[in-house]
């Protein structure tokens, strides 16, 4: 599921790992919460003079990677043990519902990064936006957001990362400067007339609807209190949803 994301948000960028400014010659970068490790990989590849950090709680990484990518255990909502003024980039990505204290986190890439470097954080919103108006606000599709923010708000988990304005506020109160923000729309399912689009929307298509029930069987049943079979329904419909294209969903991101 995690490559498929990779491969989704690369045809995204346009082809590109990152959008930041950052310089050819980059001695230290680090990857948080980095999955399966594919960017963290492409990345290296792409800078085998840079060594480049990847960090997750789960160790679930290629042990056959480019001699200057190292893969490393740790959970980043913990204080970071780097050394101060390490790291020329910082790449986060896809953390939703992952982090309660995103101010927290920040300041500790601040702390961490050297002065002039960059912090690259790509997230996207659980409320998808429709905007010709044809997704009707009782679809499956809508209540997802519905259901996220419930759970966000029962949990302290941020799930509105990009309505809530939580990314770009945390940065600025970490103490980073020269912040920019792009606003930015992806196509939940391949309905696009364009080619590049439809493709975009396919791959994401393929990421949300590989394992919704993996999204939802710890939340739902635990903290909203569903039932399994209330659960799995949900699940079907959702899927169902998404393959029939009935309306033109899009999902915001932040960059």
């Amino acid at each position: 599921m995690l490559d498929i994301f990779h491969h989704f948000m690369t045809l995204f960028l346009d082809g590109k790992l990152y959008t930041a400014p950052i310089k050819d010659d980059i001695q230290n970068a680090l990857d948080v919460c980095t999955g399966t490790g594919l960017w963290a990989i492409d990345f290296a590849d792409e800078h085998p003079n840079c060594n480049v950090y990847g960090t997750d709680i789960s160790p679930i990484q290629p042990s056959w990677v480019p001699p200057n990518l190292r893969f490393v255990i740790d959970d980043v909502t913990k204080p970071w043990t780097y050394q101060e003024n390490l790291f020329d980039y910082v790449h986060i990505r896809w953390l939703t519902a992952v982090v309660k204290d995103w101010p927290a986190l920040y300041k500790e890439a601040y702390r961490c990064m050297k002065p002039g470097g960059w912090l690259e954080h790509i997230d996207a919103e659980v409320n998808v936006v429709c905007l010709d108006g044809t997704m009707p606000s009782d679809s499956a599709i809508n209540q997802w957001g519905q259901i996220w923010t419930e759970i966000g708000k029962k949990t302290g988990l941020v799930v509105n990362m990009v309505d809530s304005g939580c990314m770009d506020d945390g940065i600025r109160e970490a103490g980073f400067t020269n912040i920019e923000v792009e606003d930015l729309l992806a196509p939940v399912s391949p309905w696009p007339m364009d080619e590049k689009q439809k493709e975009i929307g396919l791959f994401n298509y393929a990421f949300l609807t590989q394992d919704i029930e993996g999204f939802l069987t710890y939340f739902c049943p635990t903290v909203l209190g569903w039932t399994e079979k209330e659960t799995l329904i949900y699940a079907a419909i959702l899927r169902k949803e998404y393959k029939e294209q009935k309306f033109v969903p899009r999902s915001p991101l932040d960059v």
